[in-house]
């Protein structure tokens, strides 16, 4: 069996992208290293992992779930 042995990269789906950057930025004070408007999506790091934060519409998610418990 293969063992991890740290993290490089992960990414998270999040549903709003500048809350979401300004917590790991402004709050813990890790570098924004990669953003891009078309996507949504930008990256941060503390210098040894890497986070990418995409922007997710959860709302038609959450409608879906709330329709299939009706």
């Amino acid at each position: 069996m293969s063992e991890t042995i740290g993290l490089n990269h992960l990414g998270l789906s999040v549903s709003d992208l500048e809350a979401s950057k300004s917590l790991f930025v402004d709050t813990l004070g890790w570098k924004e290293s990669g953003y891009d408007a078309s996507y949504p999506r930008t990256a941060v790091s503390d210098g040894k992992l890497r986070l990418t934060l995409w922007q997710v519409d959860f709302s038609s998610m959450v409608s879906n779930l709330i329709a299939k418990e009706m």
